[in-house]
Parts: structure tokens; C-alpha cells; sequence
């Protein structure tokens, strides 16, 4: 009985000493070394306490934004971009699962009035960071879904030194459900990342894959007062999105014109990007002809609107097997 006291404190120990360790790593071989000792060491104990008596939340939150930080890495690395799993994955992706399947609830701190303190650094943060492709990859395997059991308390939108929000994750994560949630709890719909891309929310909403998901979670931030005129860092307004992205779903731009409060109208369809596109000079670009049709009342006539339609890959290839 006191030789297995002694392994079991030996394994909670070492536990403890690798997430105070746990730092920026000085090289990716470092972090995969760590998470793979931390993994070893979680298989093997059958009887762990909970995770809050192992790890302090401070260790939890930062252990998780690393792992998240390295399976991306690896997930970019494997050959073909998944058809072949990197081998040093699981250790990572291990105790993310871990953590989520462990039921662990990150509780907020509270200040002196008993309110929430939102400035805290997540997982979901880091999760926006990553590309569109691993982030698809992240609601897949239910990762962001399970993160959102770990911080699940909507009154506390949780922000980061970049000014990303967990309702921003909401709204790329394309639940409605959850989006309302924030909204009720006091988000802003027009809240934008504070530094690097300037992304609003229904920037975020528009990288959601699922068609229904996008037009439910846009529908619902444009009735809450979300404002389709705001440009990120690169001058780029939901609305240059939609036309150069989503036009074939000219259902997208009806909504924006019609749900979109009447203090942020006239739409400014006119608005250049840093690349000097218009959203009605890309849509007409493009060749979606209803969404151009639509735009083409907020017109000041400074957009061209002779642009003819770029030739399309598929045009292309036609013309050169007929030549």
C-alpha cells in the first residue's frame, strides 16, 4: 500500500513539475516531449484524481492553448495534409480529449462586484487563429465543441491580448444557439479583433462551411444590430466577402439589405479594400448578376459597372480543347 502511495505521488508530482514547466518552447521537438511524458503519464493512472487537483486552471488554460498550438503544426506538416497521420499527433490531440472528456469546467475568476473577469487567454482563442482548413478539421473531430464544455458560461466572453472573443468562436463555429446566448448575455455584435486582422463577427460567421449554419447565424447578428459596412485590416467589409466568396448564394446579400438597420445604410457598396475591389465591382467581376442587381441602388457611380465577368477555369479549359 505505501509502495503504491509513493508511485502515485511520484506520478502527480511529475505531473505538476511538467506543467510548470510548461512555457514557451524553446523548439517543437521540446513541446512534443513534454505532451507526450504528460500522456504517459495520464494512460497509466487509472485512478487519477480530478484534473483541478493535478493542474491549477492557470496550467490547464496554458497546457491547452500548446497543445493546440502544436497539433496544428503537426496537422500542416502531414503528408497530403491528412491522408497520412503525423505519428507525433496523438500525444498532443491526447490531452485536449482528456481535458474534455475528463467533465474539467474552466469557472471564471470573479472581481470585487462578484462579475466575471473576461481577460483570459483559451484554447477557442487559438482555435480562430488556425486556418480554415484545420479549423473544419477542429469541429469534425468535435474539438471546438468539446472546448465550449470546458468553457461553457456565456455571461463570461472570454477575451485575449488580440481582442478575439469566445463569441467570436460562436460565430465561426456557426451554432446559432450559442451566438444568442452571447448576444443575451451582453456581447456585441460588432465587437472585431483589437489587433492583426480586425475580423467583426459576421466576418467569422461567413467562415462557417455549412451553407444553412452561415445564412442562420448572419440572419441572427444583422436583427441584433451587427453593422455590414465594418472593414478588417485589410479594408475588407462582410459585404466584399459575400460578393467574392458567397455570391452564388445571392440569398446572403437580400439579407444583408434587408435586415441591416437603417443607421448603417445606405449599404457602402462603393468601398474600396486595399486591393481597390468594390463589393459591387466583385460581384459584377464575379459574374453574380442578382447580387449586383441588388447592390446597384446604393451606386454612387463610382464603381464601373461594365465590368465583364472573369473568364472561369472551366471556360478556359472549354475554349483551349476547342482550339
Amino acid at each position: 500500500m505505501c509502495a503504491r502511495s509513493g508511485r502515485t505521488m511520484s506520478r502527480l508530482e511529475r505531473l505538476q513539475r511538467l506543467a510548470r514547466n510548461n512555457g514557451d518552447f524553446q523548439t517543437m521537438e521540446e513541446g512534443l516531449t513534454v505532451f507526450g511524458n504528460i500522456r504517459a503519464l495520464l494512460k497509466e493512472w487509472l485512478d487519477a484524481p480530478k484534473l483541478e487537483e493535478i493542474f491549477r486552471p492557470e496550467q490547464i488554460d496554458r497546457l491547452l492553448v500548446n497543445a493546440l498550438k502544436l497539433y496544428h503544426i503537426l496537422w500542416d506538416r502531414s503528408e497530403e495534409r491528412r491522408l497520412v497521420y503525423n505519428p507525433c499527433e496523438p500525444g498532443v490531440a491526447y490531452f485536449i480529449w482528456y481535458v474534455i472528456r475528463s467533465g474539467y469546467v474552466g469557472e471564471p475568476e470573479l472581481d470585487a462586484d462578484g462579475r466575471p473577469v473576461t481577460r483570459r487567454g483559451t484554447a477557442l482563442h487559438e482555435a480562430l487563429r488556425c486556418d480554415r482548413r484545420f479549423f473544419r478539421c477542429l469541429i469534425i473531430n468535435e474539438t471546438v465543441p468539446g472546448l465550449f464544455d470546458i468553457y461553457p458560461r456565456f455571461e463570461a466572453n472570454y477575451v485575449d491580448e488580440d481582442g478575439l472573443t469566445h463569441f467570436h468562436a460562436a460565430c465561426r463555429l456557426g451554432r446559432v444557439n450559442m451566438v444568442e446566448r452571447f448576444l443575451d448575455a451582453g456581447a456585441d455584435p460588432n465587437c472585431r479583433a483589437s489587433s492583426g486582422s480586425g475580423l467583426t463577427a459576421l466576418h467569422f460567421a461567413l467562415q462557417t462551411d455549412i451553407l444553412g449554419d452561415r445564412r442562420s447565424v448572419l440572419n441572427l447578428l444583422l436583427k441584433r444590430g451587427a453593422d455590414p459596412n465594418l472593414a478588417d485590416a485589410r479594408g475588407r467589409s462582410p459585404l466584399h466577402v459575400i460578393c467574392s466568396e458567397f455570391g452564388y448564394d445571392w440569398f446572403l446579400t437580400k439579407m444583408v439589405d434587408g435586415l441591416c438597420k437603417k443607421e448603417y445604410k445606405p449599404l457602402r457598396v462603393n468601398a474600396r479594400d486595399d486591393n481597390d475591389d468594390t463589393p459591387l465591382g466583385l460581384a459584377l467581376r464575379c459574374g453574380y448578376k442578382q447580387v449586383a442587381y441588388l447592390l446597384r441602388k446604393y451606386d454612387d457611380g463610382s464603381t464601373p459597372t461594365d465590368i465583364a465577368p472573369e473568364e472561369t477555369i472551366s471556360r478556359k479549359m472549354a475554349r483551349l480543347s476547342v482550339d
